[in-house]
């Protein structure tokens, strides 16, 4: 495997007859083919590993919860055998059953079962061939790590090449050197790696947890057989579960649609797309045709929608990233339909304007195009003045207390409590005005935002708050 395909391209992971060849990972490809032109190489995308990984962890959890896998080097895994006796009082057994299953899904496999995290791991990549091995003791996991070459091993390819010309090619040897100079010699690196061989660093294991099917359910109150209803409610549910993926580095792999009938029987409907997908078009386009073939006579009352996630390449979670909710596009498209119907007045918006009156604190202006929303996080929700174009015209409030004064109709019922006044004066320019404002709390709840005009002696109705 190499990073990228071309003469300058580094050796990511070699097969043993490119080891016993003399090549290393960490050598360009141009290098290694002088040790052997028989050597073919390749890129193998992030997504197909990380896919690979995904699988390969999922069976390793039908033998054990806690596995980790390592993230420096794809492919190493390391399991906790830790209250498992009951199950497999032999370890052998339990390492057999684990390769075989790996087997069973194509995968060759060396498994160890060893004391140390280092120690089992140095041990299972000298392997050369697949297979199973159970170490007896601490004693005698020590005494095989210090034969391991350190080719075998994820060290830094400078490192491991300097520490080569020294005379210095496996484990034992490198355990035994200071570690005061390696990490000013051969970097940090190589220093953490000394660590772990000599027993200085061991770090417990830090299981990965299994990633959970994403899934959404909506009951029906009554019973649908209409396939357009059904892929609404599903793309309904669809949309917050690819959001999910997206924000766990995933895209939808496949879609399950589990239909619940009225007369009890479940069928599930299973979508693929080519390759893992966020495009709730594509994605719902495929279950679409896939609903045809259902046969929905009894109808359905339960409707369950499961997203199964797989890795995906970087430039799709950009696009999904990219991609808002709301098509500006469409939005521009709407409002030139409008302008061209109604006239270049028609989409307009309020703007902030300097002013003593409420009706005259905002200006309309058009709108050429919509400005991305910027929305800020507050504490608490404030209430939202909506205003009349004009003030409406109230009766006249009655002397006594409760009043019983009808502001907005029988179905709101009369005034309950007012809170004021708020003084509001000015315009002595063009004619004096003076107001007092109050918010009054109507029997239903609603408030309506009004006013005593002192030079006409009238109440008018400027709005309402919600």
């Amino acid at each position: 495997m190499v990073d990228r395909d071309k003469p300058q391209g580094r050796l990511l992971w070699v097969n043993e007859n490119a080891r016993r060849a003399g090549i290393l990972p960490g050598q360009s490809y141009a290098e290694a083919l002088s040790f052997s032109a028989a050597l073919r190489a390749a890129i193998v995308s992030t997504g197909e590993i990380e896919a690979g990984v995904e699988e390969v962890a999922t069976i390793c959890r039908g033998f054990t919860p806690d596995v980790e896998p390592h993230a420096p080097e794809p492919g190493v895994f390391f399991l906790s055998t830790a209250g498992l006796a009951g199950l497999f009082p032999e370890r052998s057994r339990w390492a057999e059953a684990l390769r075989t299953s790996l087997g069973g899904a194509g995968f060759a496999s060396k498994v160890v079962v060893g004391f140390h995290r280092f120690g089992a791991y140095a041990i299972a990549r000298a392997a050369s061939r697949p297979g199973v091995r159970v170490v007896a003791s601490a004693a005698e996991e020590s005494r095989l790590l210090r034969r391991v070459p350190l080719a075998r091993v994820g060290i830094d390819p400078a490192a491991r090449d300097a520490l080569a010309a020294l005379g210095v090619c496996t484990i034992g040897q490198f355990s035994a050197l200071p570690e005061g100079g390696i990490r000013a010699r051969f970097g940090a690196e190589a220093h953490h790696m000394h660590r772990l061989a000599t027993g200085a660093l061991d770090p417990p294991l830090s299981p990965a947890p299994a990633a959970e099917p994403l899934t959404r359910g909506n009951d029906l109150d009554d019973a649908e057989s209409d396939r357009d209803a059904l892929l609404f409610l599903a793309k309904r549910e669809l949309e917050p579960l690819l959001r999910e993926l997206a924000s766990r580095g995933e895209a939808l792999a496949e879609l399950v649609v589990t239909l619940g009938q009225r007369k009890g029987a479940w069928q599930e409907v299973r979508v693929r797309p080519a390759e893992p997908a966020l495009d709730a078009v594509q994605i719902m386009s495929l279950l679409r045709l896939r609903l045809e073939t259902v046969e929905l006579a009894d109808g359905v009352i339960r409707l369950e929608v499961t997203a199964l996630g797989a890795p995906a390449p970087l430039e799709q979670l950009q696009l999904f990233s990219r991609k808002p909710r709301r098509d500006p596009q469409a939005a521009a498209r709407a409002m030139a339909r409008v302008r061209a119907m109604f006239g270049a007045d028609a989409v307009v918006r309020a703007r902030l304007a300097d002013a003593h009156l409420p009706e005259a604190r905002f200006e309309w202006e058009p709108v050429d195009r919509l400005v991305p929303a910027k929305p800020r996080a507050v504490a608490a929700w404030l209430l939202v003045r909506r205003m009349l174009t004009r003030p409406e015209p109230l009766p006249t409030r009655p002397t006594r207390e409760p009043d019983g004064w009808l502001l907005r109709g029988l179905e709101h019922g009369p005034v309950e409590r007012i809170a004021g006044p708020y003084l509001v004066s000015g315009g002595w320019w063009r004619g004096e005005i003076a107001r007092d404002y109050y918010f009054a709390e109507l029997r239903s709840g609603a408030l309506s935002w009004v006013f005593y005009d002192r030079k006409r002696r009238r109440w008018f109705r400027q709005g309402d708050v919600s």
